[in-house]
């Protein structure tokens, strides 16, 4: 890695005069326009909405504008123009795709934490449903704060409803939220094309995990995280969709079939099943706070609200010029669709491995498995199609919350830039081993302030500045009482859920 690494900062380019605009937007450090890209939240694979202009963009603030003259007004108002509006349908599929990420193939293993009864499947069904309904009201309410607010970002809403000193907070979350996630990505693509190769007759030294991830980093992820745009890593976004449900086939086929009850599938299988029989009632097998790793876990799977401002603002809206009702139906309904897709993957993966589920449940199947073999490759290139774009949110994130210094930095030494960064990845994903201790934690710390404490606190705070207006009656009462609630068992879960997710 040090190696190409050097090869790439001797091919440096020399910095232009004057910067040039990247295509997805203004690279101006003081631009409220400036967002992290809406796939960053965890778990998508692209983007399919609107174009996005290449035109340079006035940002900065009225004086900034007032100073352009009218012609680069006129261009703003054409850019405005060309941006297109994604109909109800565009916008499920949109908000659908961007849940299926890494956070479903740890599900199986969130349970395993807290029961290894097949019977531990019912309350987790029920819990999945629950905190589904929860993360789809949060999306909902940030996109009612920021109508209320006049804002287009999530980090720009707390300002506007909590206070600007704090705004830090949700900047820390999200930035901490996209770089555990391309640390996931790095560890899928390690296990997933090491567990493809080795079957193959690649020696072991190229073919092993570690030299896989060094390897695809230095080779692969570097040319493509120093793209000026990611666009043209959108149209594979397909092959995010087709790889997620060819692993849902894959899980639930080996379920039914039970293919790894006995046979050679079971004999080759690198971790065997493993059930542990339960007395008791079924719900009563998730009545230990070890259940709070499953509930952090789908935190981590949920999340995607960062980006609900941005799905807000591009949704079309009704014929009477409303986008609520339609934002609230793409919302819940999307969501619903994530839910049956993780009760599949978590309930058929649980029912296959029970107790030895592993924390990235592909792990667990057969090298010889005929089936797995091409869901590992298809989501490994599924992840390297989604990695760069995630990379360049964390990346606009810390840009933007260093300042100028970093700004200055990224245009005159973009690849050094980018280097840097990805050492702070692959030493990481060289170490964890174990995506169901990643997505826990992850979830418990950051996810459960992005989904659960953060869009109700800032419900809470722009009611108390009349900036948030309910119908009033009971509806207004019992929803400030779950504002509260969430508020509060988002803490609870933080604390009690990253304590359960560490290794024991």
């Amino acid at each position: 890695l040090v190696l190409v690494a050097c090869c790439w900062l001797w091919l440096e380019p020399v910095a232009p005069a004057r910067p040039p605009l990247l295509a997805f937007g203004c690279q101006s450090s003081d631009c409220r326009q400036h967002r992290a890209h809406p796939s960053a939240g965890g778990h998508s694979f692209g983007r399919l909405r609107g174009a996005r202009v290449a035109r340079p963009r006035v940002c900065g603030g009225p004086a900034k504008a007032a100073a352009s003259g009218p012609s680069e007004d006129v261009k703003a108002e054409s850019e405005a123009a060309d941006i297109r509006l994604s109909s109800p349908l565009q916008s499920w599929l949109n908000l659908f795709k961007s849940l299926l990420g890494s956070g479903n193939l740890a599900l199986p293993s969130a349970i395993a934490v807290y029961s290894g009864s097949r019977k531990a499947v019912v309350p987790a069904i029920g819990l999945a449903l629950l905190f589904n309904v929860l993360s789809a009201y949060g999306f909902v309410l940030i996109s009612r704060i920021c109508e209320a607010t006049k804002t287009d970002s999530y980090q720009d809403a707390w300002s506007k409803s909590v206070s600007p000193g704090s705004s830090w907070l949700p900047a820390t979350a999200v930035l901490g939220k996209t770089w555990l996630a391309c640390v996931s990505y790095l560890m899928i693509m390690g296990d997933c094309t090491s567990m493809v190769l080795l079957p193959m007759g690649v020696p072991e030294w190229l073919a092993g995990r570690g030299s896989v991830i060094v390897g695809v980093t230095s080779f692969l992820l570097l040319p493509l995280c120093c793209l000026k745009s990611m666009a043209p890593l959108a149209k594979f976004s397909v092959v995010g969709i087709l790889s997620a449900f060819y692993c849902l086939f894959v899980v639930a086929f080996r379920c039914i079939s039970g293919s790894y009850a006995a046979g050679p599938l079971l004999a080759a299988a690198p971790h065997a099943p493993k059930f542990v029989p339960f007395a008791g009632n079924a719900l009563m097998t998730a009545a230990t706070p070890a259940s709070s790793v499953l509930i952090a876990t789908l935190a981590y799977a949920y999340t995607n609200h960062y980006s609900s401002p941005q799905f807000y603002s591009e949704l079309e809206p009704d014929s009477n010029g409303s986008r609520t009702s339609r934002m609230r139906r793409v919302t819940y309904t999307a969501f619903l669709g994530g839910w049956v897709f993780f009760a599949i993957v978590m309930s058929c993966g649980f029912l296959t491995f029970g107790a030895n589920s592993q924390g990235m449940i592909l792990n667990n199947y057969a090298l010889i498995d005929k089936l797995a073999v091409p869901a590992r490759l298809a989501l490994s290139m599924s992840m390297l199609a989604s990695f760069p774009i995630i990379f360049a949110s964390f990346k606009a994130g810390l840009v933007r919350a260093i300042g100028g210094s970093a700004e200055r930095f990224q245009q005159s030494k973009p690849i050094t830039f980018t280097v840097a960064l990805l050492l702070t990845i692959v030493p990481t994903a060289l170490q964890l081993r174990d995506l169901g201790v990643l997505a826990a934690f992850s979830g418990a710390i950051l996810a459960s302030y992005i989904v659960y404490i953060a869009p109700s606190l800032m419900a809470i705070c722009a009611r108390r500045r009349g900036l948030l207006k309910g119908s009033g009656g009971r509806g207004a009462l019992l929803e400030s009482v779950l504002q509260y609630t969430l508020v509060a068992s988002g803490i609870v879960l933080g604390v009690v859920g990253a304590v359960q997710a560490l290794p024991k």
